[in-house]
């Protein structure tokens, strides 16, 4: 029989006591698994357009491409799209599928790696979240166990709900929110000691050349831990210096481990580039240098100090990307602005007038701005700085950003987890000590402990959202998904794989599939360096029959693929009826379109040939 110990009124073995974390995460890796078996997706990539695309860019490495080459040359007009995609989220997958390929093909290799990576790094952000509940419970003098125990609690109903634990869904995400939050995490070490801030500072670096969508909450980190200094002074000396070396040495390392020499001068707004590397060396380094010399001077003098570093920064960005300080997007067509980013889901903001908002909103608002509300009166009672701050900010701008697009919305709720699981805790001690002074010989009522069960029912989303749920309207959400499954569905791409080689007219969400299971080019897909080519689909959908035939010849397309009962081809139906989308749907083919296959998925969709 295994050796036990009981600490809370039950036997656990000692093995699992040694290393919790770990056999918790293992726990929880195991549920995804037999949740994605129960659905029969065990196997197949993720349903997002970016996991499909990842796994081409990877095939093509795979197969030959270079490191440092990102192109996507089978994407859009001639010469391809630059995707400019980090290799960082790659290395994991490769690594694996290299050790796999050992033991069978390749491609099956491949498919296993993809498969068993996205849950597997679920265990980045449970040891970031589980050593951050450590050093939240030391800040608050809360039950360091209790606060562990329900900070793991909140992970696993967030871990085995967010899609991109699962399996298949190999985009960058999962890779990019374990990187923050072990940026985070290490922020709160009470003892700011230097290798702990520099490890923070490495995991924010790793995280800005993953993808750009964490820059405000690396800015956010970055002036924490200026202010942080700029208040403290000598005491947080080591750990400022620390950040700030382990900022400007994780980029450099990221920089020229995957960007090409040839590119070592290019600005790029929307990727790790020459301007991500120099504002952070100046920010970085700029910062180590005021801790070395300022850190035992007046708040004053450092407050100086700081205001000089800000102006170099912006100095930097003014002058060597001034571009860079808008928005990349906005630099889109209006029309492609219209008719595709204004329709991709993640990208699209909260608001009253959404579809089943009543739902939504509390499931993606609620607990975050529990957490926000406790942090706001923890700062007012206790004056607390630190760690408190950093949340507050960081929760602030998650909620801002979320507002903004919905995809933020699992950072704005990791970054509650702390604050959430610091009270549970604290309502679970209180119960506790109420039963310790009860005195079980007097005839008062024996007090209850089950308050704390209300306050972690409240720090689930999905409690919030209950409410909404029982007021919505019936979601076509699945319909709508299975309708443009259909489009790509295997007999589809059976069929084109019966073509000879050629080029592709299909909606920006045909891009990613028609990549991955096909030899063909397609000239669209769902990325914004793509809008030449997304521009071009959406004029031969919505052109008159005679402009949409100058436009597939002159651009040397072979196939127009279409797909009727989708949202994406009523759209451009809507924008103009009379245009070839249109009196496709009507059943009127103009003479230069012929049907290359026959119709399928039941005649939804059909795959014409251009006529030269």
């Amino acid at each position: 029989m295994a050796d036990t110990t009981s600490d809370a009124g039950f036997a656990l073995p000692k093995f699992i006591l040694r290393a919790p974390t770990l056999w918790a995460g293992l726990l929880m890796i195991a549920l995804i698994f037999i949740m994605a078996a129960a659905k029969g997706s065990l196997g197949d990539i993720g349903q997002d357009n970016d996991d499909v695309m990842r796994l081409v860019q990877i095939r093509d490495y795979l197969l030959g491409q270079g490191w440092f080459d990102t192109n996507q040359y089978r994407l859009g007009l001639a010469g391809g799209t630059d995707m400019h995609w980090s290799r960082i989220p790659d290395i994991p997958l490769i690594i694996l599928t290299h050790i796999f390929d050992l033991f069978t093909t390749q491609e099956t290799a491949l498919q296993i790696s993809y498969t068993v990576w996205p849950p597997l790094s679920a265990l980045v952000l449970i040891f970031a979240m589980t050593t951050g509940a450590k050093f939240w419970a030391a800040q608050y003098g809360i039950n360091p166990k209790a606060t562990y125990g329900f900070t793991l609690v909140l992970l696993a109903f967030f871990v085995l709900n967010f899609y991109r634990f699962t399996p298949g869904a190999i985009d960058h995400h999962n890779v990019q929110m374990g990187l923050v939050a072990w940026a985070v995490v290490l922020l709160l070490d009470p003892k700011r000691r230097f290798w702990t801030f520099a490890a923070s500072g490495a995991a924010v670096a790793t995280s800005l050349a993953v993808g750009v969508e964490v820059y405000i909450f690396a800015a956010i980190i970055c002036a924490f831990v200026a202010l942080n200094w700029m208040v403290l002074g000598a005491s947080a000396r080591a750990g400022t210096q620390g950040f700030g070396l382990g900022l400007c040495a994780g980029l450099v390392v990221c920089f020229f481990g995957t960007i090409a020499p040839s590119e070592y001068g290019v600005v790029a707004c929307d990727a790790l580039s020459l301007i991500t590397l120099s504002a952070a060396l100046v920010g970085g380094l700029g910062l180590a240098s005021l801790a070395s010399g300022l850190s035992a001077r007046s708040l004053m003098l450092r407050f100086m100090g700081l205001g000089v570093l800000g102006v170099a920064c912006v100095l930097v960005l003014s002058f060597q990307a001034p571009q860079c300080l808008n928005n990349p997007l906005n630099v889109l067509p209006d029309v492609v602005d219209r008719l595709w980013l204004s329709n991709i889901s993640e990208a699209k903001g909260l608001s009253l007038g959404m579809k089943n908002a009543a739902m939504e909103i509390p499931y993606m608002l609620g607990a975050p701005l529990l957490a926000l509300g406790m942090l706001i009166v923890a700062i007012w009672k206790n004056r607390r700085w630190g760690g408190t701050v950093l949340i507050l900010m960081l929760l602030l701008g998650a909620l801002g950003l979320t507002i903004y697009q919905q995809r933020f919305f699992p950072f704005a709720y990791v970054v509650s987890i702390l604050p959430l699981a610091g009270w549970i805790a604290k309502t679970y001690q209180a119960g506790v000590g109420k039963l310790a002074a009860h005195d079980d010989a007097s005839d008062t009522p024996k007090p209850s402990n089950i308050a704390y069960i209300g306050a972690l029912a409240l720090s689930v989303p999905l409690i919030w959202a209950v409410p909404g749920i029982l007021m919505s309207e019936a979601d076509n959400a699945a319909t709508e998904a299975s309708k443009a499954t259909a489009c790509y569905s295997s007999s589809v791409m059976d069929a084109l794989n019966t073509l000879p080689t050629g080029v592709i007219a299909a909606t920006s969400n045909g891009g990613a599939p028609i990549l991955n299971a096909t030899k063909h080019r397609s000239i669209s897909g769902n990325y914004h360096r793509n809008i030449t080519g997304i521009a071009l689909q959406i004029n031969i959908g919505t052109s008159t029959p005679d402009v949409a035939k100058s436009l597939l010849k002159d651009n040397d397309i072979d196939y127009l693929h279409f797909c009727r009962p989708t949202a994406e081809t009523q759209n451009l139906i809507d924008e103009n009826p009379d245009g070839l989308y249109g009196v496709l749907k009507q059943g009127i083919v103009p003479d230069y379109l012929t049907p290359a296959v026959d119709d399928l998925e039941d005649g939804d969709v059909t795959i014409y040939k251009v006529v030269r």
